[in-house]
């Protein structure tokens, strides 16, 4: 984490029924990463860690190291059986580009106390990471990885892959913990072009059994995901509230006001409109 530039708070951009969820449930959705909204997740990373593997093994001098070079580029058609959830956040607050993508007609946006919510995810076996946009710092970390669990000695048998496997489970099978590793760090890995959103996400330390998830509506498909618990205490964890662009701002204040007081968070929690010069309607 980059401690010279680590916010204060971080911000949740979301649709009015998210909204409504989020404040009655005390919760936010960490979604397993493959059903995002984003169809490319991972694919960066992946085909980053690929090219890595496939100079190691040009560069292996011995067939044991060639071995074990093809066990982790195997290991990488593994991550797909892995139920690594991901919930994300913005350092920036009233961004357009936010607006468009996550809040539809009526957006809200929640500012979380970055701190209150780092300790109830990782309590909840959640870590909260910046997202890397930059491409020598993306092959630093994967270089780092691929090069640590070579470093190590690890099964190079056949080996089954469970959507659950943790680090102490996945250590006893083929390519050490080099997959749980890699879905963990994956997440993080994000294009350049997308720089301006500056994410962060909550990623979970490990696969997360079914019967521990639930699951929602999509627009093709039912979604698994698994609600994160942010407090009992609204006002703990909430430091503001920013109503998205809407044709009706008044009404629209109004009704978060109105919502805030039935929460009784109304006087702790400031409500902003959004500066931002764009219409959905």
């Amino acid at each position: 984490m980059d401690t010279a530039n680590t916010p204060e708070f971080l911000h949740h951009y979301t649709n009015q029924a998210g909204f409504l969820g989020i404040l009655q449930s005390n919760s936010v959705w960490a979604t397993k990463i493959h059903y995002l909204n984003d169809s490319s997740e991972y694919e960066l990373a992946l085909a980053l860690a690929r090219g890595i593997l496939e100079k190691r093994s040009t560069l292996a001098t011995s067939e044991e190291m060639r071995t074990k070079v093809s066990c982790l580029m195997d290991n990488l058609t593994s991550i797909a059986n892995l139920n690594v959830c991901v919930c994300s956040f913005s350092a920036a607050g009233d961004l357009l580009s936010q607006w468009r993508a996550y809040a539809g007609h009526a957006g809200v946006c929640l500012t979380l106390k970055r701190l209150e919510l780092e300790a109830r995810a990782s309590d909840q076996g959640f870590r909260l990471a910046q997202c890397v946009y930059d491409e020598s710092e993306q092959a630093k970390l994967l270089e780092y990885l691929v090069d640590d669990c070579l470093s190590q000695d690890f099964y190079t048998g056949p080996s089954y892959v469970s959507s659950t496997d943790t680090n102490a489970d996945f250590a006893l099978r083929t390519g050490g913990d080099f997959a749980i590793r890699f879905a963990q760090i994956a997440p993080l890995i994000k294009s350049s072009a997308f720089r301006e959103e500056a994410e962060w996400r909550l990623v979970s330390n490990g696969g997360i059994n079914f019967d521990r998830m639930s699951f929602r509506s999509g627009r093709s498909f039912i979604i698994p995901y698994l609600p994160i618990i942010l407090g009992t205490k609204i006002s703990a964890y909430l430091q503001s509230v920013t109503i998205g662009p809407t044709p009706h701002p008044d009404l629209a204040r109004n009704a978060v006001f109105a919502f805030l007081a039935s929460c009784k968070v109304a006087d702790s929690v400031v409500v902003y409109g959004s500066k931002v010069p764009y219409r959905s309607w």
